[in-house]
């Protein structure tokens, strides 16, 4: 069925929305009357609305086969014109219907186009826009703390972690079940500060939710979390972390799991959802330390299904309880970006320092073997003062007592001394009843 736009009148009473059409099946689960957006103008047309401008999609009906590949050449997206039939947040009335579903996909010769689309960057060549992401980490690895940073770099355009570029400026939406205000204003402050920020750089840009947290598989709640994202054109999303979301499913259950998450990711479009999980405590444990984490390691079934793209981070070594952090952080996703880096975490002065994790690691094992070697030299110092204050040979035993060192400390800097010819061992009556015992002395020049 065609119509001419045109001849249709555009109502102006109640509250509208612009929705995805993904969005018309849980939106006319809650007595909303949809309204196709092509009724009320042309495309690209920009109409004032009662709750804010639309931008009208396309000009045709939904029923007509054509209009489906134009939207698909124009690469627009489908909106429709959404009213409530009562208050806003009364959405307990349902009505009978529901909307159409096609699983008829599009003709192969069709994705070309998208193939030949550039990918978006939130984070550039690290998260790409519209895929879901999970932040995933053990308990107390700075999930909270790296994806707080995350959304303040959003905001703001300014380097995530200090190293990552933030191509465009993003309106960013973060819910923490974890902070109540205070705690993530005192973080805030931190992060802002370190950055040369102030709360007024953050404004109309990022918004923070810290009393009440959506459960994903609730259909109110996704649908409440879609109005929030069309009211304030919100770019991303963050909660944090997943598990408060997870009320009334059976985590051990991949479709359950799965379903809400993909769900959850639907409603919240065109912004870009992004998830902090934890992962299993048996990657938690210290045999993890210096080790990567991988997908496998998160903890519940079809987690990591469900993403297309993750931050991953685990510990280089046991925290030591002085706000100061090692971690491994991987990461991957559908938009082919992968790397692996160590990230040095500075909590109480909220400075990151980004390194490559073989560089980084090369390094740590040069260091090592400085220290060893500077040890070493030390040790034969300190044999050599030892020997040279002595008028007689000295046994092993009396100069690993003289130096108040390790027993292997002293045999490996005497067995070295003795092989540069430094020190000669020799047979002399040191022990009790007169034995002959073997010794040590400087060798004479």
């Amino acid at each position: 069925m065609n119509q001419n736009p045109k001849q249709m009148n555009c109502p102006v009473n109640g509250p509208y929305w612009a929705e995805p059409i993904s969005n018309l099946k849980l939106l006319s689960s809650f007595g909303c009357t949809l309204i196709p957006a092509w009724a009320y103008g042309r495309p690209g047309e920009t109409r004032d609305y009662a709750n804010g401008p639309l931008t009208v999609a396309f000009d045709k009906h939904d029923d007509d086969p054509d209009a489906r590949e134009d939207l698909i050449d124009q690469g627009n997206q489908w909106e429709v014109l959404v009213t409530l039939t009562g208050p806003q947040h009364d959405i307990n009335r349902k009505l009978s219907g529901d909307a159409i579903r096609s699983f008829e996909g599009f003709d192969a010769s069709t994705y070309q186009r998208w193939a030949e689309t550039k990918t978006e960057w939130l984070v550039d060549d690290v998260i790409e826009a519209g895929e879901p992401m999970v932040i995933g980490g053990a308990s107390k690895t700075n999930k909270t703390g790296l994806a707080l940073d995350l959304a303040v770099s959003l905001a703001t355009r300014n380097p995530w972690l200090g190293q990552f570029n933030i191509p465009e400026q993003k309106r960013v939406l973060f819910v923490t079940g974890e902070s109540n205000a205070k705690s993530i204003a005192r973080r805030l402050t931190k992060c802002l500060t370190a950055k040369g920020l102030s709360f007024t750089d953050t404004m109309n840009f990022l918004r923070i939710e810290v009393v009440q947290f959506p459960k994903l598989a609730s259909e109110k709640d996704r649908l409440r979390l879609a109005f929030t994202v069309q009211r304030f054109g919100t770019e991303v999303v963050i909660l944090d972390p997943l598990y408060r979301g997870l009320g009334g499913l059976d985590t051990s259950m991949v479709a359950d799991v799965g379903d809400a998450i993909v769900s959850m990711n639907q409603a919240v479009k065109p912004a870009t959802l992004i998830i902090s999980h934890h992962s299993t405590k048996a990657s938690a444990g210290r045999e993890r330390y210096g080790k990567p984490l991988s997908l496998e390691n998160l903890s519940g079934a079809g987690v990591a299904e469900s993403f297309g793209q993750w931050w991953l981070i685990s510990r280089e070594s046991e925290y030591k309880m002085d706000g100061q952090h090692n971690l491994i952080c991987s990461y991957g996703g559908r938009g082919e970006q992968a790397g692996l880096c160590l990230v040095e975490f500075d909590e109480l002065r909220w400075k990151f320092d980004v390194h490559n994790w073989s560089d980084w690691k090369a390094d740590k094992v040069e260091q090592r073997e400085v220290r060893k070697l500077v040890a070493a030299d030390l040790d034969q110092q300190e044999v050599i003062r030892i020997l040279n204050n002595s008028i007689e040979p000295m046994t092993k035993t009396g100069i690993k007592t003289a130096s108040k060192t390790s027993k292997a400390r002293v045999e490996k800097a005497l067995d070295t001394l003795v092989q540069s010819g430094q020190v000669e061992t020799l047979k002399f009556k040191g022990g009790g009843n007169g034995r002959t015992v073997a010794g040590y002395k400087l060798k004479a020049e």
